[in-house]
């Protein structure tokens, strides 16, 4: 039987193995019973493309150094059964590219590539229209040549959240199942905020976000599927946190 991962025990025992290598290039290793990782040293704001290949199914996880927690994890993301996927560090620094199986019985030889993912594009700057006071309405279509999120083509469009509010998002497409994602401006490469696939009914989406601090963020219109294109309907508004009310004495004198 196999000896289940810590990921912790690895991260920490490779954060005193050899010195982290270049940002980019292919690395080889084997995979015993255990797992097996390269150092990394990745600057934050760059996003970057890595993918691990072997003829056993591959996992890859990034994890930081010394740290258990997975920042990102891909399984299936390559060809056939092989891993890939892009990770934008918020953190100069040195990281864990993890390899591991997918089955128990996994071993053997893999390839592990890091390359530079191209910058993302500037945000849509596309004219809006208002269907009342408070709505801001983003005709949009998705293309095949669009830059893609996991294979999705996706618009990315800044708006900006006042402290103390919160955004209302709708995504709607006769075309395609749509999906939302909300991000910090500068974190557009990390994992999303918030996001929803099917929360506005049917195929459309739907989500509030409310963040801690009001700011500059990036909402997403991208779809579920790779071949997912055509036209769209992008609505934000903005509007204060309700006020949570607080039960008063009469209410618990009530209740008793």
């Amino acid at each position: 039987m196999r000896t289940a991962i810590s990921f912790a025990a690895l991260a920490a025992a490779l954060t005193f193995a050899a010195p982290a290598v270049a940002q980019t290039g292919t690395y080889r290793g084997t995979l015993a019973q255990c797992g097996d990782g390269q150092r990394l040293q990745l600057r934050a704001g760059q996003r970057y493309i890595i993918s691990a290949s072997a003829d056993f199914d591959t996992v890859l996880r990034i994890l930081r150094s010394g740290a258990s927690d997975v920042l990102a994890q891909d399984d299936d993301g390559g060809d056939g059964t092989n891993s890939r996927l892009t990770f934008a560090p918020t953190e100069t620094g040195t990281y864990i590219a993890c390899v591991t199986a997918y089955a128990s019985s996994g071993s053997g030889a893999y390839t592990l590539t890091v390359e530079n993912a191209p910058p993302l594009p500037p945000p849509a700057t596309r004219p809006t229209s208002t269907e009342s006071a408070t709505w801001q309405v983003y005709d949009g279509t998705l293309t095949s040549n669009d830059p893609t999120d996991d294979g999705a083509p996706f618009d990315d469009y800044q708006i900006q959240i006042p402290d103390g509010h919160r955004a209302i998002i709708s995504l709607e497409s006769a075309a395609f199942d749509t999906v939302l994602k909300v991000y910090a401006a500068n974190e557009r490469g990390a994992e999303p905020a918030a996001s929803d696939d099917d929360g506005g009914g049917g195929l459309n989406s739907f989500l509030t976000f409310a963040p801690e601090h009001g700011g500059t963020f990036i909402v997403r219109a991208t779809s579920y599927g790779s071949g997912g294109t055509g036209a769209y309907r992008l609505r934000v508004m903005t509007s204060p946190v309700p006020a949570r009310s607080e039960p008063s004495y009469d209410d618990a004198s009530d209740a008793e």
